[in-house]
């Protein structure tokens, strides 16, 4: 079975989210710059696969006609709430691996998500499944792996003082333009409605726009391109809502028996989440120290473009493994619906 091989990532100009007309402004500017890049790489593009919670199909398909790919090229918008990006890349991957596809380019657009909270939820998933608030999640989420306020508040006050270090800093992607350094509300809307539970940081929401192109191995030889990565495996576990922050967990295991390889040997682990206490309930999970989880900065003090966050996440997961010269990488994502996947990164492969 053919393997995916990651050959570019990017990303766009990012806006604040109510300047971003539905997030599709940085899509064909973020294109048109990857071709520029890659020439060659219009002639053989299948699929272009944009995940957002808002962009509907007639954008993904405005974006193919304008931004030079060939006509022919299939458009897909893909759609969740609060995520998008990374249903996208698991698509292209898979689209990849089965041989129907040679070359896919993902893009994620951070449009702001939908609400998923009380009467907002379709009568389906009422009767089958817990109307929860995020808010509600994420304490449960710090109560099932038992952390406290304290504990919480000292690790993502200790990730921004490492984030802004010099040393740091010139490894690290560092904020996205226009990003929040260091912008989390603590006020209104911060999550004390679970008994008990901790108060979580909230990221501010951002726009714009996040890209990865994926390739099979044979197109790489042929057109001379140079892979980054190779995504080594992919699991997606889903589950009840109420539940959704411990849910990258159960993905994380069952990606990484997939592959027979142990979480001790994983080098980096980036989580995609705006939840202040799953990187720390991760860590925990997989028996690993706090400082190779999201050691390169993450939604919890940058802000959070909800549907590029996936491939945003993939960028900083990458660039880490690039700049500490390791092998493997973990991609952890999660939804409001109660799903979580898993990508496995591996920077050692033979074309």
């Amino acid at each position: 079975m053919p393997d995916a091989y990651l050959i570019d990532l990017s990303r766009g100009p990012v806006l604040p989210a109510d300047e971003d007309a539905g997030g599709g402004g940085a899509l064909v500017p973020l294109l048109d710059d990857l071709l520029q890049r890659l020439p060659t790489l219009a002639a053989h593009t299948d699929e272009l696969l944009v995940g957002s919670p808002e962009l509907g199909q007639a954008r993904a398909e405005e974006a193919v006609l304008a931004s030079g790919l060939r006509p022919s090229t299939a458009a897909v918008s893909l759609h969740r709430a609060g995520a998008g990006g990374d249903l996208a890349l698991t698509q292209a991957v898979f689209g990849i691996a089965s041989g129907y596809r040679r070359a896919a380019v993902v893009v994620g657009v951070g449009a702001s998500p939908p609400a998923m909270v009380g009467a907002d939820w379709p009568e389906s998933a009422r009767w089958r499944y817990t109307p929860t608030a995020p808010a509600v999640a994420a304490g449960f989420c710090a109560l099932r792996a038992e952390l406290d306020q304290d504990r919480i508040n000292a690790e993502q006050e200790r990730r921004l003082a490492e984030r802004n270090a010099p040393a740091r800093g010139r490894l690290a992607i560092g904020p996205l333009p226009g990003e929040p350094v260091g912008g989390r509300d603590r006020g209104e809307g911060a999550c004390t409605v679970w008994p008990g539970a901790v108060e979580q940081a909230r990221p501010a929401d951002v726009g714009g726009a996040a890209l990865a192109v994926l390739a099979e191995s044979e197109l790489l030889r042929a057109e001379g391109w140079t892979a980054r990565a190779r995504i080594a495996s992919v699991e997606t576990v889903a589950g009840d809502p109420a539940a959704t922050w411990h849910r990258p967990v159960d993905a994380a295991l069952a990606c990484l028996n997939r592959v027979q390889l142990r979480a001790d040997e994983l080098h980096l682990v980036q989580v995609d989440t705006p939840c202040g206490a799953l990187p720390l309930a991760v860590a925990g999970a997989l028996g690993l120290p706090v400082d190779q989880v999201n050691a390169y900065g993450d939604a919890c003090d940058s802000g959070r473009a909800p549907g590029a966050a996936a491939i945003l996440s993939l960028l900083r997961l990458v660039h880490a493994l690039e700049a500490q010269d390791q092998r493997f990488g973990l991609l952890l994502t999660t939804s409001l619906s109660g799903q979580a996947t898993a990508f496995l990164v591996d920077r050692e492969f033979y074309l």
